[in-house]
């Protein structure tokens, strides 16, 4: 396997994001617009290292428009396959709610559980915090391969009333998919 490391400071003709706040906005929402702006900081022989590595990805979603939320998937997320088993159970302590979940992958393709899509909302669409704490079989934190699983505790902080946990999990190879963990904890 061979790693690439893009890291360094280069003059620009204009101002424009550091290399470390444009890579961070790229993980967290990997849009056509975060690329470029990402692709942006780098100097010449950067992109030379960075072209085989972008022409091996997915291609990035579009901008979500104003006023749409977005999970930061790469596709529009359907419902979890029957391979994808996902269980839950839930105990009330004084900051809120603890969540253990399993999520165990019976099926042919390694898939990822990533921490940057955890989204946790009240029914009124208010983003709730959360933490979480994981333990997988992989090595990997947050790559599931087949036959393995992982399992955790997602802490929700206090809420009035329902909230909605709603995860992407991405298939992981050249015809990625998106699945979307959908929960209502009461």
């Amino acid at each position: 396997m061979r790693e690439v490391v893009i890291t360094g400071k280069h003059e620009r003709d204009s101002p424009s994001t550091e290399p470390g706040q444009a890579q961070t906005a790229l993980i967290a929402t990997p849009t056509s617009d975060a690329f470029a702006a990402f692709e942006a900081t780098l100097t010449p022989p950067q992109r030379t290292q960075w072209a085989p590595i972008r022409a091996s990805m997915v291609q990035p979603q579009a901008a979500p428009s104003a006023g749409s939320r977005s999970h930061g998937s790469l596709a529009t997320p359907a419902p979890l396959p029957a391979w994808l088993s996902w269980q839950v159970q839930t105990e009330q302590s004084g900051g809120g709610t603890l969540v253990s979940y399993t999520l165990q992958n019976t099926g042919q393709v390694t898939v990822v559980l990533d921490l940057a899509r955890l989204k946790v909302t009240t029914s009124a669409g208010s983003d709730v915090s959360v933490s979480l704490t994981r333990q997988d079989t992989s090595g990997l934190e947050g790559r599931i391969p087949p036959g393995g699983a992982e399992s955790g505790v997602i802490r929700v902080g206090p809420a009035q009333g329902k909230v909605l946990i709603s995860w992407p999990v991405v298939t992981v190879g050249t015809n990625a998919n998106t699945y979307l963990v959908s929960q209502t904890i009461p």
